[in-house]
């Protein structure tokens, strides 16, 4: 058990310098992204509150979530105690509800509305049941994986979080896609695309072969 858990902390450790090396390439660091999103958000909350009326602010201000979706997707993969970087985001979905509720509803209790970190609290839930199925693959793990998808869905429109299941399914996208490529629909995951020439050359002659290829479908590989 010691080896495993120093085997994950150890890819985890090589991932968190391949992705240092990937971004002094790139010139875009996590805190740059943090630094704009918040930007963003900054904007969405003064349209919100003091500036109202200003469509402007809020259409920009929206870009906030889909990148701190990404951010805590990539925390769950890159954090070296899970359950420690779960507390946090408990710690302040508590401490933020009550500003959260004075200024969607005006009083300290505000049951319609949520804010935006039990969203991705959920959402980091259901990353992590994909990722111990994707280590334990039996059948009591496919139907726990289901159990939890539907209950943070459920918990999401019942608790009406912020962007409510749709906000908890862009979080658990990010981490379930985290690495995938545009190669990946191209031979590697989905198989290769059909070749449609044949067909459509029989379709221009008048004749068609016993088995074109041009009509196959790709294959969906695990």
């Amino acid at each position: 058990m010691q080896g495993l858990l120093y085997n994950r902390e150890e890819l985890r450790e090589r991932e968190r310098m391949k992705d240092m090396n990937e971004t002094t390439r790139r010139g875009l660091s996590a805190s740059t992204l943090k630094i704009f999103a918040m930007a963003c958000m900054l904007l969405d909350h003064l349209w919100a509150t003091v500036v109202p009326g200003n469509l402007w602010m809020t259409c920009v201000g929206r870009i906030a979530f889909p990148i701190f979706a990404f951010q805590v997707a990539e925390g769950y993969h890159k954090t070296k105690d899970l359950k420690a970087y779960a507390k946090r985001l408990f710690f302040w979905a508590i401490i933020t509800e009550i500003p959260f509720n004075l200024m969607a509803g005006g009083s300290f209790f505000y049951p319609i509305h949520q804010n935006v970190l039990w969203t991705m609290l959920l959402g980091l839930w259901v990353i992590h049941s994909f990722e111990q199925l994707r280590l334990h693959p039996t059948p009591k793990r496919y139907m726990a994986v289901i159990g939890i998808v539907f209950a943070a869905l459920l918990i999401s429109i019942v608790g009406f979080v912020d962007y409510s299941a749709a906000g908890v399914l862009t979080v658990a996208a990010f981490g379930l896609l985290r690495g995938q490529k545009k190669e990946s629909f191209h031979g590697t995951r989905f198989g290769s695309l059909p070749d449609h020439r044949p067909c459509h050359a029989a379709i221009r002659s008048g004749t068609l072969p016993d088995h074109p290829r041009g009509l196959s479908a790709p294959v969906l590989h695990p």
